[in-house]
C-alpha cells in the first residue's frame, strides 16, 4: 500500500521561504500556492507509481500542464524541491528526501516489509532461531522484551544479508536498538556491532514459548534434528517445573520392633501389619498407611516414622515451620542483563543524543 506523509513543518520548510522570495521578486501572490500544490502531486504520484522520489519530464509536464511545464520545472529547481538527475536517454529530476518535510515509501522499503512479515510468519524458520537464540540480542547480549515496539529493549529480528534468502545462518535475534544502528552504520556495522555467540543456555520467555506452542510440531521435529531438549510438553505447552519441596517428600522408612514376627509366620512381606485397636478411632488408618513398611511398635510415634521434608534451596521452610530471614542465603549481587551498561548501548545512546 502506498502512501505519502506530510510532515509538521512543510508550509514553514525552507524551500517554501526561497518561494516567497521568489514571488515578492515577480510580484505573484498565488506563486507559493501553485508551488506547494505541485510538490504535492509529484510525491503522490511517486508513491503511486513507486518511482522512489523519482519523476520524468513527461509525468511533471503531465501533472503541472503543458502550458506551465518548463516554468514550473525551473522554480522547483531553483527552490530546492527537485534536483537534476537526468541521463543521456532520459530526462529524470529527483524529489528532495527529507523525512520532516514529505515522506513516501520507496520500493525496497516495501519488499523488505512484505519479507519480513512472511518471515516472521514461517514457523520452520522461526523455530530454529528461537531455540538458538532465545531471548538475546546476539548484538548487545541484553534480554530482550518482545512487548515493547518503541524502545532500544524492545525484540526484533535482523537479517544480516537482506539480499539474500533468508536462512536461520542470517536471520538473529536483536534488540531495536542494535537494529537501527546497524542499519545506520551500513558498511561499518560489522565492525562496530559484531555478531555474538549463541548463548549456551537461551532464555525463553513467555512470549517465545507462545511462538513455540504455536508451530508445536516443527518444535518437537527441530529438537530432535538438532539434538535439543524439547521446552514443550508433549501437550504443547510448556512443562511445570517439579518442587523440590514436593520431589523429595516424606519417605517411609522401616523401624525395628521388639516383637519380630513369629518363625512359623508365613505371611506375604508386603502385607501391611498393623497394632491391635482397642477403638474405633484408629479406623481408617491402614488406608494411609504405606503397605510396603513394617508397622511400628507398640508406643512408637506415628512421627518417628517419616523423614521431614527437604527443605527448598531457596531457604523456604516447610509448611507449618515459622521462616527465619537469617537462614536464607542473601541473594548474589548480580546485574539483570537488561540493566548492564555495554559500550554497545553507550555508543548507541550516544550516536541517538548527536542525531537529535
Amino acid at each position: 500500500m502506498s502512501w505519502i506523509r506530510v510532515g509538521d513543518t512543510f508550509n514553514g520548510a525552507p524551500e517554501f521561504m526561497k518561494a516567497f522570495e521568489l514571488a515578492v521578486e515577480r510580484e505573484d501572490a498565488r506563486l507559493v500556492s501553485e508551488l506547494k500544490g505541485w510538490t504535492i502531486a509529484l510525491y503522490t504520484f511517486s508513491a503511486q507509481q513507486w518511482t522512489d522520489y523519482q519523476i520524468g519530464y513527461g509525468a511533471l509536464a503531465d501533472l503541472v500542464g503543458l502550458p506551465r511545464a518548463q516554468q514550473a520545472l525551473q522554480d522547483l529547481i531553483q527552490i530546492g524541491v527537485l534536483r537534476d538527475v537526468s541521463t543521456d536517454s532520459e530526462r529524470v529530476y529527483a524529489l528532495v528526501e527529507r523525512d520532516s518535510f514529505v515522506h513516501i515509501i520507496k520500493s525496497t522499503d516495501k519488499k523488505m516489509a512484505a519479507k519480513r512479515k512472511r518471515d516472521q510468519n514461517k514457523g520452520t524458520l522461526q523455530v530454529p532461531v528461537l531455540l538458538r537464540d532465545g531471548d538475546q540480542c546476539r548484538y548487545c547480549g541484553i534480554e530482550v522484551n518482545w512487548a515493547d515496539r518503541k524502545n532500544d529493549e524492545g525484540g526484533t529480528f535482523d537479517h544480516r544479508d537482506p539480499e539474500e534468502e533468508t536462512t536461520p545462518d542470517n536471520y538473529v535475534v536483536a534488540c531495536r536498538g542494535c537494529n537501527q544502528l546497524r542499519a545506520e552504520l551500513g558498511a561499518e556495522a560489522e565492525a562496530e556491532l559484531p555478531l555474538l555467540d549463541a548463548p549456551e543456555d537461551p532464555v525463553l520467555g513467555k512470549h517465545t514459548m507462545d511462538k513455540l506452542s504455536k508451530w508445536r510440531r516443527i518444535t518437537v521435529r527441530v529438537c530432535r534434528q538438532l539434538r535439543l531438549p524439547n521446552p514443550l510438553g508433549d501437550s504443547g505447552k510448556i512443562e511445570a517445573q517439579p518442587d523440590p519441596a514436593q520431589a523429595s517428600g516424606p519417605t517411609a522408612v522401616s523401624v525395628p520392633t521388639d516383637n519380630p514376627p513369629a518363625p512359623g509366620d508365613n505371611r506375604p512381606s508386603r502385607e501391611p501389619q498393623f497394632p491391635a485397636r482397642d477403638n474405633d478411632d484408629h479406623a481408617g488408618r491402614a488406608v494411609n498407611e504405606n503397605p510396603r513398611d513394617p508397622a511400628p511398635s507398640e508406643g512408637t510415634t506415628t512421627s518417628s516414622l517419616f523423614h521431614p521434608a527437604t527443605p527448598e534451596p531457596t531457604g523456604r521452610q516447610p509448611e507449618g515451620v515459622p521462616q527465619d530471614d537469617s537462614m536464607t542465603p542473601a541473594a548474589p549481587d548480580v546485574r539483570p542483563a537488561n540493566e548492564s551498561d555495554s559500550p554497545v548501548r553507550k555508543r548507541r545512546r550516544a550516536r541517538r543524543r548527536h542525531s537529535r
